[in-house]
């Protein structure tokens, strides 16, 4: 009888409840940085950021598609106005990757990555090339560019809108670096051999036009610098051992950055137990000792600010040695006074700047689920960044993601 009551006055006061209206549900709020707007690029399964090339203040972003029909190459222009559709490039791919914007004839721009040869059994990687104009309409492409095996490549803009690339390939125990000048609307030069038994190249264009070529030994043992004249090198400079590398250790990155008077050289690296490190040295191409490479880690002041002359806000002094570790580090490719390069620190997308060989200032841009490739990051002609990263979703996919200090 107890039992019967309370369910007779439970029914009594229900009756009595107000009929609740329906609201309804709330607008989620976009997520911010430290910049400003968090922009959604797209979503795709891929690791690494999209390719990223401003001018004019507009930035122009490539990445890899997939859907239930292939995969294919996505380019969207970002500007004032927002986002331009989405241009799938009649490009017919295999498994491409590691992909790259240059500035190419009238505001074009020149496509380069790497991917399966068709036509090859069994399969190889090769280098190729394409060119797109101001619309992003394709106008060639693709391109072969390399005729062998391609390991790694890197490009750099060239005089009157074309580009240098270089790459590595050939033998797989015995690589070597060749070298093509492809001229303003994507036809590439005559080839030509460079060095022997190196990997993993970059090449940078600095301020007076000049440049510079890094690479490693196939054994990724030491690193090595030369002047890159194009069909031929300057004198080649021994510069550091690499990091040492363990069974199941894996180098997912080389990367190279330069401010008026230093050159910084950034291995990450994936442990093999999981962790992901960066290690980094920096020195002088005039001559000079550079140190071994040290792992990244970061301290910074909130109490100082420091001004590295970008539009980019509130800049904490900062140094290279401290208790946050900084991973998967991205520099900008541009020489300035200031260098600036993108890393996750701790769980934050962050802005590292250095100055005169050492880390100088810090910016946290937002919290992140981690990375698990590199980001991007560039600069334009107006001191403005823009930062594009690949955040990893709970449903497999990815977020790819551009912040910029341009409003």
């Amino acid at each position: 009888m107890r039992r019967l009551y309370l369910l007779l006055v439970i029914g009594a006061l229900a009756s009595c409840t107000p009929a609740l209206t329906p609201t309804a549900a709330p607008t989620p709020t976009p997520p911010v940085s430290l910049w400003g707007a968090i922009h959604e690029i797209a979503r795709t399964e891929q690791a690494d950021a999209p390719a990223i090339w401003t001018e004019n203040g507009r930035a122009t972003l490539l990445w890899v598609g997939a859907e239930e029909d292939g995969v294919h190459h996505d380019m969207r222009a970002f500007s004032e106005v927002g986002f331009s559709p989405r241009i799938v490039q009649p490009l017919p791919p295999t498994y491409p990757f590691d992909q790259r914007l240059l500035p190419a004839f009238r505001g074009g721009l020149h496509i380069f990555w790497l991917d399966a040869a068709p036509d090859v059994d069994p399969p190889e990687l090769r280098l190729y090339g394409a060119f797109t104009l101001f619309d992003m309409t394709l106008d060639r492409g693709p391109t072969p560019l390399s005729d062998t095996l391609t390991l790694r490549y890197s490009a750099a803009p060239a005089a009157d809108d074309g580009a240098w690339v270089v790459w590595s390939g050939g033998l797989l125990a015995e690589p070597r670096l060749y070298s093509r000048l492809v001229d303003p609307v994507g036809r590439p030069r005559p080839l030509q051999q460079l060095v022997d038994n190196a990997d993993w190249p970059v090449l940078l264009r600095a301020l007076d036009g000049s440049y510079t070529l890094f690479w490693l030994d196939a054994a990724r043992e030491k690193a090595y610098y030369a002047p890159f004249y194009g069909e031929t090198i300057g004198t080649i400079v021994e510069i550091a051992p690499a990091p040492a590398l363990d069974v199941g250790d894996r180098l997912m990155g080389f990367w190279v950055g330069q401010d008026l008077s230093h050159a910084y050289l950034f291995w990450n690296i994936t442990r093999f137990d999981g962790r992901y490190e960066t290690w980094w040295t920096s020195g002088q191409l005039e001559g000079g000792a550079w140190p071994a490479p040290q792992l990244f880690t970061v301290s910074v002041d909130t109490s100082q600010a420091v001004q590295t002359g970008y539009n980019s806000g509130v800049v904490y002094a900062a140094v290279g040695s401290g208790e946050d570790r900084a991973f998967w580090a991205y520099p900008a490719v541009q020489q300035a006074d200031v260098l600036p390069l993108a890393a996750q620190v701790n769980d934050q997308l962050a802005v590292l700047y250095f100055r005169g060989g050492n880390v100088w200032g810090y910016q946290a841009l937002t919290t992140i689920r981690g990375l698990i490739g590199h980001p991007h990051l560039m600069a334009d002609g107006l001191r403005h960044l823009y930062v594009t990263w690949s955040e990893p979703q709970p449903d497999g996919r990815a977020a790819l993601r551009l912040t910029t200090t341009r409003p």
